[in-house]
């Protein structure tokens, strides 16, 4: 068990290596069905208004049933003395299932529900919105294009009002996307007007990164020569 130190949040990220400790070898496989950049795109009307949403500290929401509980925890060497690990474990192996349920529950009240547990004193439009792509933490809506903006915020705001003060889940304050028809998923720019995907510079700039990495090691092991 470590941490990574996180200083743009200042705070530690626990890290269990499950791995090393034949837990995840020991795991069952659980598949975990993730909404890709392909999954969204087929749902991207033009001109449609796009939000997004990022739940805090993730992996930590969530608490493991007793069942599961029962299997992932840890154990002191020296006593053999045993303590249930109560929250999805960063570095298990399903660790992501279990989020990734969970994000479904959420988009499914998002969908069934939605604006209908909010008041008329929170948007004028209550139709018209659906959430339409979950990867764990990040949450990818869609508003109506016929919509204003600002009756496509008032429509968000509702639904962040409807998971932190009535459903009490915590989100990411920083990383909230308000509605608008280019709208950053998983690293790229979707773009409803023009119907364009384009990279993030920052993910731009991950690809030159390796890029150059790769080529600087072909570089340095000419074909040939001992690796």
């Amino acid at each position: 068990m470590g941490g990574i130190w996180k200083p743009e949040k200042n705070k530690y990220r626990v890290v269990m290596d499950a791995t090393g400790s034949q837990l995840n070898g020991a795991s069952v496989p659980l598949t975990c069905v993730y909404d890709l950049l392909e999954d969204v795109l087929k749902l991207t009307t033009p001109d449609i208004w796009q939000s997004g949403l990022d739940l805090k500290d993730y992996f930590y929401m969530w608490a493991y049933t007793q069942a599961d509980a029962d299997y992932w925890g840890l154990c002191d060497p020296v006593t053999g003395e045993y303590d249930r690990l109560r929250f999805c474990g960063f570095g298990g192996a399903q660790s992501p299932y279990v989020a990734q349920r969970w994000s479904r529950h959420i988009q499914r009240i998002i969908n069934e529900h939605g604006l209908k547990y909010c008041t008329t004193e929170r948007t004028r439009n209550p139709e018209g919105f659906s959430c339409t792509g979950v990867l764990l933490d990040d949450f990818h809506l869609q508003h109506l294009a016929s919509l204003t903006q600002e009756e496509a915020n008032e429509q968000f705001d509702s639904v962040c009002k409807l998971l932190h003060e009535d459903l009490g889940i915590e989100l990411n304050m920083q990383k909230k996307q308000p509605p608008a028809h280019c709208k950053e998923y998983l690293g790229f720019l979707i773009g409803s007007k023009e119907q364009t995907v384009t990279f993030t510079q920052s993910r731009r700039d991950k690809l030159c990164r390796r890029m150059t990495s790769s080529l600087r090691r072909i570089n340095n092991n000419p074909r040939g020569s001992p690796s």
